[in-house]
């Protein structure tokens, strides 16, 4: 195929040679209507875009669920201080007798009433304990607690605080991919009082 080149000094203007001339460097017969972005391209970049999002989506959605995990973690961990406080200002009843024992089974109806000023070191005791469980109750989900005694020598008790709430979770499942379970999670605080 000849290409057809246009002389200088022809009747069309050099400007006009310059810019629709063939024999232009680099230039060839289509390249005229090769100029602009085509449908496909922009298709292929949104795309691509649209993946992009996408994956911002999940990171944003992960980011969340990881946030909402160590906000329970900080409340299970300000609820064993908590308890720990309240059985250092009743030290003598917390050491003598098990009144600050309890278990996860235990409900916090069972434990009696507010006592505010209690008449007893007893009651102050029952007091904390129902203040504690349904503070748990309240700020996690399915919140329980236990405390118990480990080893306890002569004039120092070591008291083992458990917290236990539930939190869906992904966790890996039977075909290879990945379920939101409701996880049991567990907080421990080891103190002496």
């Amino acid at each position: 195929m000849a290409l057809n080149c246009i002389e200088w000094g022809s009747e069309v203007g050099p400007m006009t040679q310059q810019l629709f001339s063939p024999c232009r460097q680099g230039a060839h017969p289509g390249a005229r209507y090769r100029s602009g972005i085509s449908l496909v391209e922009v298709l292929v970049a949104l795309v691509v875009l649209s993946i992009g999002l996408l994956g911002l989506a999940a990171l944003q959605s992960a980011g969340i669920q990881d946030n909402h995990s160590a906000y329970l973690r900080t409340q299970a961990s300000v609820l064993s201080q908590d308890i720990l406080d309240r059985m250092r200002a009743n030290r003598e009843q917390a050491l003598s007798t098990s009144d600050y024992e309890t278990d996860f089974g235990e409900a916090a109806a069972v434990l009696g009433p507010f006592c505010s000023p209690c008449a007893s070191p007893a009651d102050l005791a029952d007091s904390d304990l129902l203040r504690w469980k349904t503070a748990l109750e309240a700020n996690l989900p399915q919140g329980a607690g236990r405390i118990a005694r480990n080893a306890p020598t002569p004039g120092v008790q070591h008291l083992v605080v458990t917290v236990q709430w539930a939190e869906k979770a992904l966790d890996p499942d039977n075909d290879g991919g990945w379920d939101r379970d409701q996880v049991v999670r567990q907080f421990t605080l080891r103190s002496e009082l």
